[in-house]
């Protein structure tokens, strides 16, 4: 059975099971690294209300840069008009209850056999940079998958050079810093 909390927004449902790769914006790519992967990571110093990462646990983690080489059809959803044309509200599609975003995704399979995913405001990114979200795809297999990427130079390890910026501006608004 699908867990409500586990897994992706977008996910596959028992009732339609299908893979799903997510691809998204650097900064929104490591905002969805910290908030899905680590928030069981994430410490409360004593006598504060501030919240830390230990450096160590960056160790291991890179993000990929991933260039599109086949045209991609993708259902936006990124504001009202694009979401309330497939029947659905923001608030659904931004909310926490994964069981009902995945029932809609499947629903959108099915009304858009052809589209390859969804383009969508990845709620990590609001959460973590106090602004109005980062671009996200899921892009919904068989039809689409990795093979319609290639990817772009060598991964970018998150704990240092490059990767590192991108998390400490992902975590700069999030109350969340690094220990």
């Amino acid at each position: 059975m699908t867990d409500k909390h586990l897994g992706g927004r977008f996910d596959g449902t028992d009732d339609d099971p299908y893979d799903v790769f997510y691809v998204a914006t650097p900064g929104t790519a490591t905002s969805v690294a910290f908030w899905e992967r680590m928030q069981d990571e994430v410490e409360l110093k004593p006598l504060t209300s501030e919240q830390f990462i230990f450096r160590s646990k960056l160790d291991g983690l890179n993000f990929l840069h991933l260039r599109n080489v086949k045209r991609l059809r993708l259902t936006d959803v990124r504001d009202h008009l694009g979401a309330r044309r497939f029947l659905a509200r923001i608030k659904v599609l931004q909310g926490d209850d994964r069981l009902l975003t995945r029932a809609w995704a499947s629903f959108m399979r099915r009304r858009a056999p052809k589209n390859h995913g969804l383009l969508y405001r990845s709620m990590m990114a609001t959460v973590s940079a106090g602004t109005i979200g980062g671009d996200a795809a899921v892009l919904m297999q068989p039809i689409c998958g990795p093979q319609f990427f290639e990817q772009v130079g060598d991964p970018v390890p998150l704990s240092s050079g490059p990767g590192l910026r991108e998390v400490k501006l992902a975590l700069k608004n999030s109350g969340v810093g690094l220990a």
